[in-house]
């Protein structure tokens, strides 16, 4: 094994152990004495995403992708580059190649239109009821009232599949996807014209539609709507004040 084997060899190491400051940096000198192969490419590529640095991730993967004549895995990767640069309409071209047509069509109606669009200056304030020992929130869908916990290991936006119905949401393909509490369930796109919290209204919230009130039927004491994650909380200043029992958002 050569020097250069023996470094990749630990920069793959750190990143299987979930280093990934270590895994780059190893990475990183390779990279700078011009050891520029594809693995160090996609290696390198992977991490910043994780680290959610995708600007930098992109050349990297498209590299990759190039060089290894894009696997599903690194196909994949460079979606998810895309879609988290905001280049929704490129990350819907790959996630088609990759047989991911609701997302494709999710992704392609939101690159048209927008996505997370908060009013100017927007201020959230949306108080906890006092039945619940768990964040949730009430929120409207397109004017129809729901009950939503709060959940930072949640992407986008869960959505019960009766709320969905009543507040006319556009199906737009159902897929599998694997759910941070549990074992794979399957889920369908959508996008929710407007999400009311407080006094503000969201516009263009990415959505999954899945059955939460039955999964939460046996475990809490009161109806479940949905479940609102980090897709939304990431675009603003936020916080869960535990102690307050309230969720904040804005300025």
């Amino acid at each position: 094994m050569t020097s250069a084997q023996r470094r990749f060899h630990t920069a793959g190491t750190y990143f299987a152990s979930g280093d990934f400051e270590r895994s780059e940096a190893a990475g990183r000198e390779l990279w700078d004495a011009g050891i520029r192969t594809p693995g160090l490419s996609a290696l390198l590529g992977e991490i910043l995403l994780l680290r959610n640095r995708p600007a930098e991730a992109d050349p990297l993967l498209e590299r990759a992708v190039i060089a290894q004549g894009g696997t599903p895995r690194l196909l994949a990767l460079l979606a998810e580059s895309r879609r988290r640069s905001g280049d929704l309409a490129a990350a819907a071209l790959l996630y088609r190649q990759l047989g991911r047509g609701g997302l494709a069509d999710k992704l392609t109606l939101l690159a048209d239109s927008g996505q997370y669009l908060f009013p100017a200056g927007a201020e959230i304030q949306v108080p906890w009821p006092c039945h619940s020992e768990l964040p949730l929130v009430e929120a409207r869908v397109n004017g129809t009232a729901g009950h939503f916990l709060l959940d930072t290991g949640v992407g986008e936006t869960l959505i019960d599949p009766a709320l969905a119905r009543v507040a006319g949401l556009r199906p737009l393909g159902v897929e599998a996807i694997h759910l941070p509490s549990g074992p794979a369930g399957r889920v369908e796109h959508t996008v929710i014209d407007a999400l009311g919290l407080g006094e503000v209204s969201v516009e263009r919230v990415p959505a999954h539609v899945h059955p939460t009130r039955d999964v939460f039927a046996n475990l809490l004491p009161f109806q479940v709507d949905g479940i609102l994650g980090v897709g939304l909380f990431s675009r603003i200043p936020t916080t869960l004040d535990y102690v307050g029992r309230q969720l904040r958002m804005g300025a």
